[in-house]
């Protein structure tokens, strides 16, 4: 069979081959950025700490202005690298209006002004450009700006500490945001690839960009709400200690992240360049029950030793997230199964329907969080995230099995 078809074989092995070494990058990055914080929660208070995810999780909802184009970067990348430079350009075109439109926001509304608008500028900067790096299919740049990226943030922090034995909270935001423009700089001095040509401007670029994007938008406004809505309703409520214990847990449960983000990267652009999907379809679902199958058992783990885990790495002060590290996982491995399809679909030039599914859950855990929230503090917040993400994932993983033989053959 493999001698039969040998072109299908080699892709699905690239495809295999990229999604593990992409995979370790993130498992990289994700112990940096894991360190970073676990210093950082030991260095400042528990509530400067928990202002810190707050901003992080306001700047995803600022950042969804400009999202749906980053991922319209991709995607048509993708279908043609003969034009990258125009779509780079007009796509940043597009993200920087929304970006000086969003900041505006910011500054007449926004209490912590300052901080604010760096911490977004630095979402721009992510999302931008691992947009163009994945719609090229630079999987080198690819495995490398976020390792490389949480790796100055945690040495400028190992280095404060060594030479004034204390963090400034104000500069530790400062170097968490600009060190992704820098390591974009490097980068590209390193190996040269991204261009921005204004002369390229196309009114029809800018309107496949806004089309596809605005959809994307959609879903993404329903993606990061479902998850910064709990940081927001737990803020308002009960304080930002409880924001400090909560996100404790939602870092705890970044491990079950790790595979399914490396598959959801590759995937959109993968789907997006060949014609032949049926392939791809078929290790998409494998890949999502390869995905819960290995979370089951890091979830076993994880509810056997997270106590020890938690004050191991964090400290005994944030022994109370340990209460709602179950639902967050759960939460977590359904939102990550879901991006796998969601993924697939944006891929397909088909947005609009993981974005209609999370967005009706959206909602749905704006209202459960409020009530849960109020009622049962982080445990509460968090449960509500594992139910609509549950929700979300059921929905899309039907839709997909049902609709995808339909959408390859288009």
């Amino acid at each position: 069979m493999i001698r039969n078809n040998p072109r299908q074989y080699s892709e699905k092995e690239q495809f295999v081959k990229s999604t593990i070494i992409l995979t370790g990058s993130n498992v990289l990055t994700r112990v940096l950025s894991l360190i970073f914080f676990v210093i950082l929660a030991r260095a400042v208070s528990v509530e400067e700490y928990g202002l810190f995810r707050f901003l992080l999780s306001i700047s995803m909802i600022y950042a969804v202005s400009f999202t749906g184009f980053t991922t319209a970067l991709t995607h048509f990348i993708g279908k043609n690298k003969n034009n990258s430079t125009v779509y780079a350009t007009n796509s940043l075109i597009v993200s920087f209006i929304m970006f000086i439109v969003v900041s505006i926001g910011i500054i007449l509304f926004q209490k912590d002004k300052t901080l604010s608008l760096l911490v977004f500028f630095s979402a721009l900067i992510d999302f931008y450009y691992i947009g163009f790096i994945a719609g090229v299919l630079n999987h080198v740049k690819l495995y490398l700006f976020k390792l490389l990226e949480n790796a100055l943030q945690l040495g400028i922090l190992l280095l404060v500490m060594i030479i004034s034995q204390k963090v400034n909270f104000d500069f530790a935001i400062l170097f968490y945001s600009i060190s992704g423009l820098l390591i974009v700089i490097l980068l590209e001095l390193w190996r040269p690839q991204f261009q921005i040509d204004l002369k390229q401007i196309s009114k029809n670029a800018l309107k496949e960009i806004a089309s596809y994007g605005y959809k994307v938008a959609f879903g993404a406004i329903g993606w990061v709400i479902l998850f910064s809505i709990n940081t927001i309703f737990i803020k308002i409520l009960i304080g930002e200690a409880q924001v400090g214990y909560y996100s404790v847990g939602a870092t705890v449960v970044q491990i079950f992240t790790f595979i399914p983000s490396a598959i959801s990267t590759l995937i959109l652009p993968k789907v997006s360049s060949i014609k032949d999907k049926k392939n791809i379809f078929k290790f998409v679902n494998f890949a999502a029950l390869g995905t819960i199958i290995v979370s089951m058992a890091l979830l076993i783990f994880l509810l056997i030793f997270d106590r020890y885990i938690i004050i191991t790495i964090f400290g005994e002060k944030y022994l109370p997230a340990v209460a709602a590290i179950l639902a967050l996982a759960i939460g977590q491995i359904a939102i990550s199964v879901y991006q796998i399809y969601a993924s697939a679909w944006q891929g397909l030039g088909k947005p609009s329907i993981p974005s209609t599914i999370i967005f009706i859950c959206c909602i749905l855990n704006i209202i459960g969080s409020y009530f849960l929230t109020k009622n049962f503090g982080i445990v509460g917040a968090a449960t509500s995230s594992a139910i609509t993400s549950t929700i979300a994932m059921v929905w899309l993983t039907i839709v997909f099995n049902k609709k995808w033989k339909i959408h390859s053959k288009e």
